[in-house]
């Protein structure tokens, strides 16, 4: 795992070039503190900042190959670099280190644009050709690992982070309305968006050729649930995938470990980790929080115990949860209004005292079905045949006599969420039931000036091509298809690489490999959401290495008490970062009208953490850095 920054151009560099990547790359060394290296030729100036984990002596970047003609940049980890390697020696290649970024180089040598068919792993890379004058870039199948780019003055600029364009000359620091817009309404920047007007972010799945006769960008992985071939899928066959990819992605030069939430995912990958060590120590790390209703230290100390973990436990109260919140906007590359950020960061911290590698069950609800929004699709199928009558006169009562409280997945928070959510287009109800703001509350919140330069309707307008691309497949699937590429690839892997690799850490999740994306995506919906039995064929597998009732129980996210913090510890910090002086700064928030929602939350009449929270991170965001809308 590493930072990569760097330019390519078809016109010769200078020094000039070389000076700005060697100003900028120490923006990164947080993701690879063990060694920086910056390479310049005539085309290109490529800079890396390793986290040394595989071929701890050979594999320090870039890399070029013997014949001066290829040299690769690259951030991430090719699991099953061993077999890929063997293979291409097989067909006469030949290699000069053990480090898995000189196999995925030959690999491209050998197999040009299709070595992203071959590789399993997480990655972020560009290679450039000096005979064709072109560079090849490519983001894996989910987008785990991070990609930025622009385009200017005949510079291909690409980097780990899109903050690390500030400064560089033809780049502007102009914010984008449209994306100020449809972060606060959905949480995440979606397609190649960011917060940047010049900066745009390579979508996952896809690659770049980008050379003086083209820009080209290929989508090369479309894994749509339904739609993938696989001959008679299966939960046994499904349950030798994991295995064999658990021992895969746990490959390192250093030890590794596990991050343990207590849930059934993470603590799947514990029991088949343990399955193919049977002796050797694995240490697990959890987040005790101090909050019932977000707690399951219960459950992970049983995982541990079942399977011989050691387990080291991180404890997590309100209190530090607030200074972790002020701190956390200032400390990221863009905004992030994901809660679980904080309780990863904070676990992330404790880990990489003693490892720079831990696995995780990240991916595993989006690909099977996991949160309770999959069962409100469900219910959503049937209730929208319930007559008006009945809805206005009997359900939408009967949901009303619970108060939306602040503990997690509170009862009345949700029906409220998933009545206000039903009347729309399908493709958009997702967004509805989990958005931040919705479009009326926007148009409520924001600066009219910004309104006015505003796409108000890109969401939606993403939201509905996904759902085209996944046509003739069940509407349950075309849902997990639009789930997968905007939830998972643009809220939750964003979140596990930033809190991750500001603390020099790599993490990895083996649901992530692309054999397994296509093989639970070639699985029917219900072996994946059995009635409203969720996650079904995880829990199957899961029979074999836990008792029934760890397996069957009330399912925790892996996230803090935002709602009771804004009322209680962070209630100063919030009433400051919104006082009438700060929103003028940042010039795109309507002050009454985000001073009315956070008083309302904090009386307890409504609960508005999802808005707040994503309000909060944008605002403190631009505070810290001086920052505001144009």
């Amino acid at each position: 795992m590493c930072g990569i920054l760097g330019l390519a151009t078809f016109n010769e560099t200078n020094e000039n070039d070389y000076t700005t990547i060697s100003n900028k790359i120490d923006r990164i060394k947080h993701r690879g503190p063990d060694k920086t290296n910056i390479l310049r030729n005539q085309n290109f100036v490529f800079g890396h900042t390793r986290l040394s984990i595989i071929d701890l002596d050979n594999g320090t970047q870039p890399i070029v190959d013997e014949t001066g003609q290829y040299t690769i940049c690259f951030n991430g980890e090719i699991y099953n670099y061993k077999e890929i390697k063997e293979d291409l020696f097989e067909k006469g290649l030949t290699f000069s280190t053990n480090s898995d970024t000189e196999v995925l180089l030959k690999g491209y040598i050998y197999w040009k644009e299709k070595v992203v068919e071959k590789i399993q792993g997480m990655f972020a890379f560009s290679i450039w050709d000096n005979e064709k004058k072109q560079l090849f870039s490519a983001r894996d199948p989910l987008g785990q690992k991070p990609f930025y780019y622009t385009i200017k003055n005949n510079r291909f600029y690409f980097s780990s982070e899109a903050s690390t364009f500030k400064g560089i000359e033809g780049i502007s620091n102009n914010l984008s309305s449209s994306a100020i817009y449809s972060f606060l309404n959905d949480e995440a920047f979606h397609g190649d968006s960011t917060i940047y007007s010049d900066v745009k972010k390579l979508e996952e799945g896809h690659y770049i050729l980008w050379s003086k006769e083209k820009n080209k960008k290929v989508k090369f992985f479309n894994s749509i649930p339904g739609k993938v071939e696989i001959e008679n899928p299966t939960i046994s066959g499904l349950k030798d995938l994991l295995v064999k990819h658990v021992s895969m992605t746990n490959r390192a030069d250093v030890p590794t470990s596990l991050l343990l939430s207590g849930g059934l995912d993470s603590s799947l990958v514990l029991a088949l980790l343990r399955d193919g060590n049977k002796d050797n120590e694995i240490t697990s790390y959890h987040v005790n929080v101090k909050d019932e209703t977000f707690n399951e230290t219960f459950y992970a100390k049983e995982a541990a115990r079942l399977h011989n973990s050691k387990l080291v436990e991180v404890p997590l109260d309100l209190m530090s949860l607030s200074g972790l919140a002020m701190k956390m906007p200032e400390e990221l590359d863009l905004p992030q209004s994901d809660p679980g950020i904080l309780p990863k960061y904070l676990i992330s911290k404790e880990i990489a005292k003693n490892h720079k590698v831990s696995l995780t069950g990240d991916g595993a609800d989006e690909l099977f079905y996991g949160y309770l929004i999959f069962k409100a699709f469900k219910m959503y199928s049937y209730y929208k045949y319930v007559p008006n009558f009945i809805q206005d006169y009997m359900v939408k009562p009967a949901f009303g006599v619970f108060k939306e409280g602040s503990g997690y997945m509170n009862k009345g928070f949700i029906f409220k969420r998933f009545l206000d959510g039903i009347k729309g287009s399908e493709h958009g109800l997702s967004n509805r039931w989990k958005h931040g703001l919705s479009n009326q509350e926007l148009e409520s919140a924001l600066n009219k000036d910004l309104l006015s330069t505003t796409h108000k309707n890109f969401n939606d307008d993403y939201f509905k091509e996904l759902y085209k691309n996944a046509e003739g497949v069940s509407a349950l699937s075309k849902f997990t298809y639009l789930y997968q590429h905007t939830f998972l690839s643009n809220f939750v892997l964003p979140n596990s690489d930033r809190a991750s690799m500001l603390n020099s850490l790599e993490l990895r999740t083996p649901f992530l490999n692309s054999e397994i994306i296509n093989y639970s995506n070639a699985l029917n919906d219900n072996e994946k959401l059995n009635g409203l039995d969720t996650k079904y064929a995880l829990k199957q597998i899961a029979l074999d290495y836990f008792p029934k009732s760890f397996i069957y129980r009330k399912k925790i996210g892996f996230t803090v008490p935002i709602a009771d913090l804004i009322k209680k510890d962070l209630k100063d910090e919030m009433y400051e970062t919104f006082s009438k002086n700060n929103i003028t700064k940042t010039g795109f928030l309507n002050y009454d009208y985000v001073r009315s929602l956070l008083d309302t939350h904090c009386r307890g009449d409504r609960n508005y953490y999802k808005q707040l929270w994503a309000l909060y991170n944008l605002q403190k965001w631009m505070l810290v850095r001086s920052l505001k809308w144009q």
